[in-house]
């Protein structure tokens, strides 16, 4: 089995831009919320909103 070499960049690039984009919603939250540190309950509405499971 035969793969290009770009192939196994692809899960760290999809992984990456998550973890970014859930981060950022996450702040977006915990600013509103006016905290100090984006904690895990500040995650779980993002999540909820993706439609992810815990």
């Amino acid at each position: 089995l035969r793969f290009q070499s770009t192939a196994a960049e692809v899960p760290q690039e999809v992984s990456g831009a998550y973890l970014i984009e859930t981060l950022e919603d996450s702040n977006f939250h915990t600013i509103h919320a006016k905290p100090v540190a984006i904690l895990l309950k500040d995650m779980q509405p993002t999540r909820h909103i993706s439609g992810e499971r815990a």
